[in-house]
């Protein structure tokens, strides 16, 4: 796809966004609803099989939900992991919703 055509559609992503922000900070916005509506569709945008539309086996999949990934000993589950070269993982990645974020962001360096 196209720069021109992933901006396009990733204009109405911010503008729903943007539109109904009170919402999504609240806390009755979730993880699961944030993966759907937003994380989902912006990595679907840089070109990660997200949905597994190639169909894949779970050991060839670009990504993987809630896959086993052992850190330190202890087995993790990562909402998202992202590989190249399946199954070379290059990006676990947690998803939490928007008012988490907000709650995390309190103690983080500025």
């Amino acid at each position: 796809m196209e720069q021109d055509a992933k901006t396009a559609q990733l204009s109405p992503l911010i503008s729903l966004f943007s539109a109904n922000i009170a919402q999504y900070k609240s806390s009755q916005y979730d993880e699961a609803n944030t993966r759907t509506d937003f994380i989902d569709k912006f990595f679907t945008l840089l070109d990660w099989d997200i949905a597994n539309n190639q169909g894949f086996s779970e050991s060839y999949r670009e990504v993987v939900r809630e896959d086993k990934v052992k850190i330190y000993g202890a087995t993790k589950a990562p909402d998202y992991s992202f590989r190249i070269f399946p199954p070379m993982r290059i990006l676990p990645c947690s998803a939490t919703s928007i008012i988490m974020n907000r709650a995390i962001a309190r103690f983080l360096p500025r």
